[in-house]
């Protein structure tokens, strides 16, 4: 999706990247082996057990979380209920990226819904 995102809208500089939760880092090569996707490792930077990230984005497994040009989540997309080998759900979150890249800073566009970003 990334490729396509920068041959169809290189405009819009759409970045997707993986966060993955505190804990669950035994599994990052096998996430990553084979892709070229950037990839964070969620740290408890603030000592009380807890992921910084997974949990400040209020996320549920295998969300992708869709944000505006200042960060702010506009929508998340969860890939276990919309399977991106069926062309529809890749279709949409690909046009949920681009929606959210094209509007206006600080406006959002889409409706909240339930990423990871890939």
């Amino acid at each position: 999706m990334q490729q396509e995102l920068d041959s169809e809208n290189p405009e819009l500089a759409i970045s997707i990247l993986g966060v993955n939760e505190l804990g669950h880092d035994s599994d990052n090569s096998l996430m990553t082996a084979g892709r070229d996707l950037p990839w964070l490792q969620d740290i408890d930077d603030g000592g009380d057990g807890n992921s910084d990230t997974w949990n400040s984005w209020d996320v549920t497994f295998r969300d992708v979380i869709i944000t505006d040009s200042n960060n702010v989540q506009v929508t998340a997309y969860n890939l276990t209920n919309n399977d991106l080998a069926n062309a529809d759900n890749f279709a949409t979150l690909k046009q949920l990226l681009i929606d959210a890249a094209s509007a206006t800073p600080g406006i959002a566009t889409i409706a909240d819904q339930t990423l990871t970003r890939l």
